[in-house]
């Protein structure tokens, strides 16, 4: 074969791969746009316990005012079996002030168990402040329990 035919044979199958590829969309609404680019991954549970459970944190743009109480961004908690066709359930937390870190000390061996979650927030003033919740496939809810440092 002539150099010509390799080149264009080349061309034939390589605009064949780009013709059997997915068409990409661009996502057009502001909010999914803004949620995306704001939305991290910070935690996920192993997958030998009772139950999922995956956390995001949504930064959203802009600051807050100076000497008022924040909440602009959110944590976003998601769990859920591992079943073929999973049970699911997401819960939106409001996040006062900064958010910091969060650890997760507890997880279920069982699907009737909860994760403990803390949230680690930091206020204007450099002040670290933390509240605990339980997580289960049912309901979040905060606990009053004392955070480690």
């Amino acid at each position: 074969m002539t150099m010509k035919v390799l080149f264009t044979v080349a061309i034939l199958v390589a605009h064949q791969a780009r013709a059997d590829a997915p068409a990409i969309r661009a996502v057009k609404t502001k909010e999914t746009v803004d949620l995306l680019s704001g939305l991290s991954l910070i935690y996920k549970g192993p997958h030998k316990v009772g139950f999922g459970l995956r956390v995001f944190v949504y930064e959203a743009d802009g600051e807050c005012p100076e000497k008022v109480v924040c909440t602009k961004d959110k944590l976003f908690v998601v769990a859920s079996t591992f079943d073929e066709y999973p049970e699911k359930r997401a819960f939106e937390v409001p996040i006062v002030g900064a958010y910091k870190r969060i650890a997760v000390p507890s997880v279920p061996k069982k699907e009737s168990g909860n994760f403990l979650v803390r949230l680690y927030t930091g206020s204007a003033n450099g002040k670290e402040s933390c509240v605990s919740y339980v997580v289960s496939l049912r309901e979040m809810r905060a606990v009053d329990e004392s955070c480690p440092p």
